[in-house]
């Protein structure tokens, strides 16, 4: 969680929100570092783990609600990336 707070105010302009977009970055190299929520999808965990191989995978101990309210989001949110 601390990471994903360092990133939050470090380099909020580099995280994208969202299952497709991170996966469709996974697939083109262009993240360095994954989060999901720890009731994400076993389907989406699956196809993250697959894909990012070369990409630092962090799952968070949060809810996709929480993670929204952390990110100060009015919705929630299940996967977050860092792009290179």
């Amino acid at each position: 969680m601390e990471k994903l707070r360092n990133d939050l105010l470090e380099s909020s302009e580099k995280l994208v929100f969202g299952t497709e977009r991170n996966l469709k970055l996974l697939k083109n190299d262009g993240l360095k570092r994954i989060y999901f929520s720890s009731n994400c999808a076993d389907k989406i965990k699956m196809d993250i783990k697959h894909y990012g191989k070369s990409v630092e995978i962090v799952e968070l101990n949060n809810v996709n609600n929480e993670i929204g309210v952390i990110c100060k989001k009015p919705f929630s949110i299940s996967v977050i990336g860092l792009i290179k």
